[in-house]
């Protein structure tokens, strides 16, 4: 837990992230769902020999003057606001020469047709009809349906085959999607989305010695709905401290939101560390600790690469294929992919979830600082400097405000030290890098290192 919040939490989007991603040779033998049609066509599949590819297509019956168009109508699809790209494949069974052939797109089923595309010539070989929508024409959240027609009153039936769209995915707007201080509350710092209490959980002593400031867990995990995870392959940034009061010997869940065969989570083995997301995209390191040590993790995903933090510092890193699941929103703290409990005892503290991926330096400011970036630190506009650095003997604290307690930090996240002057003498401590946290009068917090030598 912080004292002081040094970023706001960001607006959550006001639409998920759809992307249109479709492609249609009706193979299943099944009319699409929500596909309608009108003329002489049905959506059903049949078995033909004309097929643009695999065994089946779509076939109107023979056009003439009783039977001048036949139309078909997908469903809608939700657009992200990127570029989209949509085509169909068309042909006969007998070369025709001259026809009608119109590739329509309708916005927010407003019954105004937009055509995209067109060609008057149809023959035994299939034939592509093509067109792009550009970026921002179909906004991020609108639905998008198409229409693919010919007309003609020569006396031949009409085939529609090999259906595709496709979306260029627009990146989320980076942002915070949850954080959670876990002072003395369950909810996030916008004072919503509780995790649940029970008979089980309740709050301890933070790694900075603050009563109240973790939530401690007793084999009985807790669950939050938290609203715009990251889903699917997107990007994404998990950062969690935690320590295990007693290790369970098989494994022990930090966190996990998805579905159990979909889903993406960090838990702790005897010997590993396992940043786990669906079969075969795991990420399974080598990995010692020590009960009622705090570590600071912190899990990235950018598409391709998963990575683990430990401490400021990569951990573990591999190319993976992760496919998130949403599952009712749910992000779990101390529970099984499958829901079960018994596998999580110790307590968990700053908690924050980004739809985007941290850099080497904001992650080890959120190590170092619970920020992500030096100018964070600033915005309270109080000058802190200690010196000499690297130490030996006595540290000097040098600040505009009145020091209330130093607090001195191993990087294990162990309080080695407590002062309450500005000089605090050092010689005893080993030779390392240590966290120097600083509580002025004002009850500001800052926090420094230091090289011991």
């Amino acid at each position: 837990m912080e004292i002081r919040l040094l970023f706001l939490l960001l607006l959550a989007f006001s639409f998920g992230k759809a992307q249109i991603n479709v492609s249609e040779n009706f193979e299943s033998g099944l009319a699409p769902s929500g596909w309608t049609s009108l003329g002489g066509i049905t959506t059903t599949p049949v078995l033909s020999s004309y097929t643009c590819s695999g065994n089946r297509i779509l076939r109107g019956n023979n056009m003439s003057t009783a039977n001048p168009y036949v139309v078909i109508y997908t469903a809608s699809y939700i657009s992200n606001g990127g570029e989209i790209a949509a085509s169909f494949k068309h042909r006969t069974d007998a070369t025709v020469g001259l026809v009608d052939i119109y590739f329509y797109y309708e916005l927010n089923n407003s019954g105004s047709w937009i055509l995209l595309a067109t060609d008057n010539y149809t023959t035994t070989s299939c034939r592509t009809v093509s067109g792009t929508i550009a970026a921002g024409m179909i906004p991020n959240g609108a639905s998008i349906r198409f229409r693919m027609q010919t007309n003609s009153t020569v006396n031949f039936p009409p085939y529609f085959d090999d259906f595709f769209v496709s979306q260029v995915g627009i990146a989320p707007t980076p942002q915070t999607i949850a954080a959670y201080r876990f002072d003395g509350t369950y909810t996030n710092l916008a004072g919503s989305a509780p995790f649940a209490s029970n008979n089980a959980t309740s709050f301890t002593t933070d790694r900075h010695g603050i009563a109240n400031g973790a939530l401690n867990i007793n084999n009985i995990g807790t669950t939050a709905a938290i609203a715009d995870l990251p889903y699917g392959s997107s990007t994404r940034t998990i950062s969690i401290w935690a320590k295990t009061n007693a290790i369970n010997n098989t494994i022990n869940y930090l966190f996990h939101y998805g579905t159990e065969a979909n889903g993406n989570g960090l838990a702790v083995r005897p010997t590993t560390l396992l940043y786990f997301a669906n079969a075969g995209a795991n990420l399974e390191t080598a990995n010692t600790f020590t009960n009622d040590t705090w570590v600071h993790y912190v899990c990235t995903y950018d598409g391709t690469t998963a990575k683990v933090y430990k401490n400021g510092v990569l951990f573990s890193s591999g190319a993976k294929s992760f496919n998130t699941v949403n599952a009712s929103n749910n992000f779990k703290l101390g529970i099984s992919e499958g829901g079960l409990n018994s596998y999580f005892n110790g307590a968990i503290d700053d908690l924050t979830i980004y739809n985007y991926v941290l850099t080497d330096a904001e992650i080890s400011n959120l190590f170092l600082n619970n920020t992500l970036s030096s100018a964070d630190v600033a915005h309270n506009n109080v000058k802190v400097s200690l010196y000499p650095n690297p130490v030996h003997d006595v540290l000097t604290i040098e600040t505009e405000t009145e020091v209330k307690s130093v607090g001195i930090y191993n990087v294990q996240g162990q309080k080695v030290k407590t002062a309450y002057t500005k000089q605090v003498a050092v010689s005893e401590l080993a030779s390392g890098i240590y966290l120097v946290r600083i509580e002025g009068s004002n009850n500001v917090m800052e926090t420094r290192r230091i090289v011991k030598y």
